[in-house]
């Protein structure tokens, strides 16, 4: 029982990779269907729609240099093909880290300024609080909770503090 229903969720949760690309080579063709026909796991779905992404652009590529040219040979124009791409995939990479690297500078200034003005702000606030507010803090300021916690406490339990205060309870 427990085996058919992880059997059926197994079933259900298998994806297939959009399209499997037909390329000249008959073993990457065979490779290529039996790990990415269908995948039991978003990463592995994930990896193979990478990889037939690659080998679709690099059949593709393989095609149309065979039309322009059909006189040469089918591996070097594979070879090439995949090179090619190859090449281009680690350039767009390239690109891509540097401008994403580049554009940090944005990023990095608006959380610079942002802690800073925070930062005053605190300061400012610690300041008012110390300074301007200060001259109106009084000796007493025990408020309403305080006093009815007080009333019904003992009185050889009190601390220093409360037998220094100018009224009498």
């Amino acid at each position: 029982m427990m085996l058919t229903v992880y059997a059926e969720c197994r079933e259900i949760m298998s994806m297939s990779v959009h399209s499997l690309p037909e390329t000249p080579s008959p073993s990457l063709n065979g490779w290529l269907q039996s790990h990415y026909a269908v995948s039991s796991n978003a990463v592995q779905y994930f990896i193979g729609t990478i990889i037939c992404l690659f080998y679709n652009g690099a059949s593709t590529l393989h095609r149309f240099l065979m039309k322009r040219n059909a006189g040469m040979d089918t591996r070097t124009v594979w070879q090439a093909s995949c090179g090619v791409l190859g090449v281009a995939v680690a350039i767009a990479a390239w690109l891509a880290f540097n401008i994403m690297m580049s554009s940090t500078f944005i990023i990095h200034a608006l959380l610079h300024y942002l802690a800073n003005i925070t930062a005053l702000i605190g300061l400012g606030l610690g300041a008012a609080g110390a300074f301007y507010f200060g001259s109106e803090v009084t000796e007493s300021t025990t408020t309403g909770k305080n006093l009815a916690s007080d009333a019904g406490s003992n009185t050889e339990h009190r601390s220093a503090h409360q037998y220094t205060r100018p009224h009498d309870d």
